[in-house]
């Protein structure tokens, strides 16, 4: 069966979107292996999530504003280990969340390269 040139130029964009698709995956993956105990990645359309349990609450998945892309997933395992760290120190969970929202969520961080563009 022969293709025109176009549905040709369709379905290799589709292949390749498919093939860096697959690699982002296996990438995650790969990150996933990485994570300290008690911490995991989670992916939840193109956002990366940490997840982990706090005091008597189950595991359960929290933002880290990071998306799901290698910069992404670079970002997110390095969070994953600061977490890790601040479940073992920190002594209330408010204490922590207050942490969790200024450093690995960053709220309330003005992005400068947004601004001067």
């Amino acid at each position: 069966m022969l293709f025109s040139q176009s549905e040709r130029k369709v379905s290799e964009k589709e292949y390749n979107h498919e093939i860096g698709y697959e690699s982002l995956l296996a990438d995650f993956k790969r990150y996933r292996k990485q994570c300290p105990k008690g911490v995991s990645l989670a992916k939840d359309r193109n956002s990366i999530l940490l997840q982990f349990k706090i005091g008597d609450k189950s595991r359960s998945k929290y933002g880290c504003n990071c998306s799901f892309t290698l910069d992404g997933m670079v970002s997110a395992l390095s969070k994953a280990h600061k977490v890790s760290e601040s479940l073992k120190t920190f002594t209330s969970e408010s204490e922590f969340w207050e942490w969790y929202n200024r450093e690995i969520k960053e709220v309330g961080r003005i992005c400068w390269k947004t601004l001067n563009h």
